[in-house]
């Protein structure tokens, strides 16, 4: 398709093809911009062949890797806590803040419990909350640990006692959040979303049914903000595909971290958007 193109033979092609042949000519390294070839990341795992590759992804398909992998809907304490206040100045001196309330409940005692769940004997329930890992990680729990802790230190030394990933939450931090939720609200507001300048990165999680959502690794502001104002779609990178037949291959369950079934679960409750129960798992 490539010779034909430069040979000048376009007319016999299909305009959907010249697209994609015009796309692959021009990328190099770059993620394949398909956002104008396809609005279906299963096609689009194909026409990338195993690159990374930028979509438009409906925010109702999108999932949070910060908030217990919540779905970005009207449930999502960032999304209810936008919408409060950017509907009301007077939103950020209550004291039942959605987020507030989110970190004041959310004080897993170990790893196991930020993923979802619970079960005797769990590898998981040995690590520290701020360990977990996900099962297709490549990074191991005592270096994700360290980053995170490196990541609390910085807000210490700004200051401020918890970090955000774990409740409960201290004045000073809830304060810092609104006001970065408010002035990014605020810049979307008259400047728009500028899709092109900082794509958001994300993990395409599928099955063997053609179900998927995509799994969003940062970006958790814009994607709470967008959601909040009424985005139905937002341009992201897909840099990674996890297929839930292939569980029993992901770094995690191979070495034993994961039990089979628990890394299932992970799948599911992702998928599902919904909130972390701790549910007991059966190996």
């Amino acid at each position: 398709m490539v010779k034909l193109l430069k040979m000048g033979i376009k007319s016999y092609i299909p305009s959907k093809v010249k697209k994609i042949a015009k796309i692959l000519l021009n990328q190099e390294n770059k993620p394949l911009d398909l956002r104008k070839i396809t609005d279906n990341p299963i096609e689009a795992i194909y026409l990338a062949k195993n690159k990374p590759f930028i979509i438009n992804a409906e925010i109702i398909r999108c999932r949070s890797s910060f908030y217990q992998g919540l779905a970005f809907d009207e449930n999502h304490p960032a999304v209810k806590t936008v919408k409060l206040v950017s509907n009301n100045s007077e939103g950020r001196k209550k004291s039942n803040l959605p987020l507030l309330d989110y970190y004041n409940n959310w004080q897993p005692k170990n790893a196991a419990q930020v993923l979802g769940f619970k079960r005797c004997g769990s590898n998981l329930e040995k690590l520290r909350p701020e360990e977990f890992v996900y099962p297709w990680d490549h990074i191991k729990p005592k270096e994700a640990g360290n980053i995170r802790k490196k990541k609390i230190d910085r807000y210490y030394k700004m200051g401020v006692v918890k970090d955000t990933e774990f409740g409960p939450m201290d004045k000073q931090k809830i304060e810092m959040e609104l006001l970065r939720y408010t002035k990014l609200y605020k810049s979307i507001s008259n400047k728009g979303y500028l899709v092109d300048k900082d794509h958001i990165e994300s993990f395409l999680l599928t099955n063997s049914m053609g179900e998927y959502v995509f799994f969003i690794r940062g970006g958790q502001h814009r994607m709470s903000i967008l959601s909040a104002m009424g985005y139905k779609y937002v341009s992201v990178i897909v840099s990674q595909i996890i297929r839930k037949d292939d569980v029993c291959y992901l770094p995690h369950v191979k070495n034993g971290l994961f039990s089979y079934n628990e890394a299932k679960y992970i799948f599911d409750r992702i998928n599902d958007g919904k909130e972390n129960k701790l549910v007991n798992i059966i190996s």
